[in-house]
């Protein structure tokens, strides 16, 4: 039998935006391979990010809005103001992000393949 999951706002917002990976709940949501999160961003939003993901590489989609990536040892920060502009990082890349607009970003998180 075909296995279908819809998933909600709510149940978004209880996972921390987290839609796929090892940290899930239940039934299709639980990967080992990839995890992907939906996150909406108020304008003005300030983040610093020392990421964690010692492992992972991470991968940051706009689907709207405005927001600015800057990484540590970079000759210049990244924006992105287009839908599908995205940018990519290795693993343990410290970053912090400034939202110009409100914004809807998905990050999409993976294993490097040897």
């Amino acid at each position: 039998m075909t296995e279908i999951y819809r998933g909600t706002n709510q149940q978004d917002k209880e996972s921390r935006g987290w839609i796929v990976g090892a940290f899930m709940k239940e039934g299709l949501s639980i990967s080992n391979i990839v995890e992907v999160k939906f996150e909406s961003i108020k304008k003005g939003r300030v983040r610093e990010n020392k990421d964690t993901t010692d492992q992972l590489h991470t991968m940051a989609i706009l689907a709207k809005g405005k927001i600015l990536f800057d990484f540590k040892g970079s000759q210049e920060p990244y924006l992105l103001d287009k839908p599908g502009d995205h940018v990519i990082w290795s693993p343990n890349c410290y970053h912090f992000t400034y939202a110009y607009k409100n914004t809807a970003l998905i990050s999409v998180r993976w294993k490097e393949s040897k």
